[in-house]
């Protein structure tokens, strides 16, 4: 259990351990996905198109000529996030950039090894998720907590989430029905009530509050769920102008007494997203993972960092923003200590 108010921002590094794609390779599977064909019908793309045409009332050839448009511009793209951003006036192209994040998240969400989880036919316990950021995490947040205090859990975190996977709300699902011996229901209930916030959206509403768009891990995109994914995936004026996400930031960022990056980008967007203004204790320590990336990138991170919390000390002689070469995984097992500390 966490003695000290914390905020995990996380990005899609750290989903990246459980086979999530990057942001680019998003991109490259949305640009297959709008392969074009000689026959528009045989597009691999042609399910979503026919199902954004009955859903909107729009010709097939509108969503056609949307995806052809995204399949020759997207490679010039860092993410499909900032292609349909660039292209936010064309409403085709946004309604099938976003059901394309959906379809394919729901696609690795059934692939990845927590669906044999969902599905009965394994247990964490049984899978090779040690070496991931969410089992380091659980190990933290259960320390010291009694079973018939599970509620407590979440108590004293929050979660910024720049990933539209549900990863993380499936795991702990799974992790606190097994670790305390508790029915899935009192585990379910549990997640729900966590402060988790994903600032673009998600593929539905699983284990949230909003039980009116929930959809299954892994569930199959058909025209029977898709009113349920309408309109679940923010861009990233959406999530600027979106009141919940604004409320959320500045309910838990400014009281932080530590924030901690994981798997992230460090996208100029995102860290526009973390603004709170003033509030933030000069005391509040600030890590962040920096695995693989260049020397330069580094340096502009910090700056970035820098002045986004205002940070212009170091903290007990260490640098005010703590970027450190490791995955979300290996950050949480070495920094656990500190992390945890009163």
């Amino acid at each position: 259990m966490f003695r000290k108010k914390t905020v995990f921002v996380v990005g899609a590094g750290a989903s990246n351990e459980f086979g999530f794609p990057l942001g680019t390779k998003l991109a490259e599977d949305i640009r297959t996905l709008t392969t074009p064909s000689q026959l528009a019908t045989s597009s691999p793309c042609w399910p979503l198109i026919a199902l954004l045409s009955d859903a909107k009332g729009e010709a097939p050839g509108t969503y056609y000529s949307a995806a052809k448009v995204i399949n020759r511009g997207i490679p010039y793209a860092d993410s499909i996030d900032d292609f349909i951003q660039q292209r936010s006036d064309d409403q085709a192209l946004v309604d099938l950039g976003k059901l394309s994040i959906s379809k394919l998240i729901l696609d690795y969400e059934s692939k990845s090894s927590l669906k044999s989880v969902t599905s009965g036919h394994a247990t964490l316990g049984s899978l090779s998720v040690q070496n991931t950021w969410l089992f380091a995490l659980a190990k933290m947040l259960f320390k010291e907590v009694r079973p018939s205090d599970v509620g407590r859990v979440f108590e004293n975190i929050a979660i910024v989430s720049f990933n539209y996977d549900r990863s993380l709300e499936c795991f702990f699902k799974y992790a606190i029905a097994e670790h305390f011996y508790k029915d899935l229901k009192i585990s379910e209930s549990v997640v729900r009530s966590a402060p988790i916030c994903h600032v673009y959206g998600a593929v539905g509403g699983y284990l949230s509050q909003d039980r009116e768009h929930e959809i299954e891990f892994g569930e199959v995109l058909t025209e029977f769920n898709y009113e349920k994914l309408e309109n679940q995936i923010r861009t990233y004026a959406e999530s600027a102008a979106n009141t919940q996400v604004e409320v959320f930031i500045k309910k838990f960022i400014p009281p932080a007494e530590q924030i901690v990056f994981l798997g992230c980008g460090y996208h100029k967007q995102n860290i526009d997203i973390l603004k709170v203004g003033e509030g933030l204790s000069e005391n509040t320590r600030i890590f962040g993972t920096s695995f693989m990336m260049p020397t330069p990138a580094q340096e502009e991170v910090q700056r970035r960092l820098v002045r986004l919390f205002d940070r212009r000390f170091t903290f007990s002689g260490r640098e005010a923003v703590e970027l450190l070469p490791r995955t979300a995984a290996d950050m949480l097992r070495e920094y656990s200590m500190p992390l945890l500390a009163d």
